[in-house]
This record gives structure tokens, sequence and C-alpha cells, in this order.
């Protein structure tokens, strides 16, 4: 009898979810952005691990990102908010299955932010470099020296990309607590820092 009431009431539970699914994707065919907004931000507050509710919530703030004179009262900055409410829905997608399922979204919005991050930096490389390290924390939390690194290269400092792997090379390399002491040199190869590499050897 008991397992015939825990089946009835996980049918229910599923039904709830698959219910609660198709109103989130209904309000987004309508373009109902605002109230989809609203809606998945209550679906977090009662349950901040909805994979679902993260996920409609940056698709929400990703279309005013698209538009975001038409919604600057309800986001100041949509763009950074989706690349946020992603790096999240990852976190508490513990095995990845959702973030896979829905890749080709996600990449679509990781590639418009991509694109915005490129052209920011020819006005304003500090965003640009916040933009970047958002972008990346959509995939992973590591973010180590040769990150950074890589970020800096991409806004065109340079000076601030050598002299990140400069300091790296000053710590104990004993301990072998950075594995990225013995990838930069690959690194620095790949991106053609041939004379920096000369400098650090």
């Amino acid at each position: 009898m008991n397992r015939i009431l825990y089946l009835i009431i996980g049918l229910i539970g599923f039904g709830a979810i698959q219910a609660q699914d198709k109103q989130l994707t209904d309000m987004y065919q309508k373009q109902e952005f605002e109230k989809l907004l609203k809606k998945t931000e209550t679906l977090i507050t009662k349950d901040p691990s909805n994979l679902f509710a993260y996920y409609y919530k940056s698709l929400s703030l990703y279309e005013m990102a698209l538009l975001p004179e038409r919604y600057a009262q309800v986001s100041e900055n949509p763009l950074e908010q989706y690349l946020q409410t992603l790096s999240k829905l990852r976190k508490n997608d513990e095995d990845g299955s959702f973030m896979n399922e829905h890749k080709d979204t996600i990449k679509m919005m990781r590639k418009y932010a991509e694109d915005i991050a490129k052209e920011t930096v020819n006005t304003n490389k500090t965003k640009a470099i916040r933009l970047y390290r958002l972008i990346y924390k959509i995939s992973t939390d590591e973010m180590n020296t040769l990150t950074t690194v890589e970020i800096y290269l991409k806004v065109g400092e340079i000076n601030s990309a050598f002299f990140e792997i400069d300091n790296m090379y000053s710590y104990d390399k004993s301990n072998g607590a950075d594995k990225a002491l013995v990838e930069a040199p690959m690194f620095m190869m790949s991106h053609w820092m041939f004379k920096d590499l000369f400098i650090i050897a």
C-alpha cells in the first residue's frame, strides 16, 4: 500500500514539474519577459535548486539584453545578470545533464556575450575583463592564473598577462601547488609570447 502511495505522490510531483515547465515555456513564447523574470525569481526563492527557473530566468534576461533600452527600468544590466544566472544554473546542475540538454541555447547566449565583450574592449577594458570572467564562470569556478592571463590577452593587456605569469613563477615552485607553472610555457608558445617565455626562462 505504501509503495502505491509513494508512486502516486511521485506522479503528482512529476506532473507539477511538467506543468510549471509548460507555464514558463508559454510565457517565453508569448514574449512576456518581465512576467517570466518575476515568476522565475519567485520560484528560485522557494527552491534555490530549481533548474528550470534558472534557465528561464537567464533566457528572459538574455532577451532583455538584446533590447536593453526597452527594459532599462526592469534591469540595469541584463547581460551580466544572465551570465551570473547561467553560472548558478551550472552550479546547481550536479551531473551537468541539464546544461548538456540545453547546450545549443546556452552556447548562443555565451556567443552573444562574447561578441559584446569584444566590442567593449575598445571602449572599456575593465568592463570587458569583468564580462569575460562571467563568461568563463558559465563553465567553471576554477579561475586559475592561466585563465586570467587568457582574459588579459583577449582585451589586449599584454603587459598584465606577462606580469601574471611572472608573478606565478616567483612563488616557491617546489610544492607544485599550481599546475599552471607546468602549463604556462606551452600556453605562452601557443599565444606567440616567445619573448616573454625567454625572459621567464
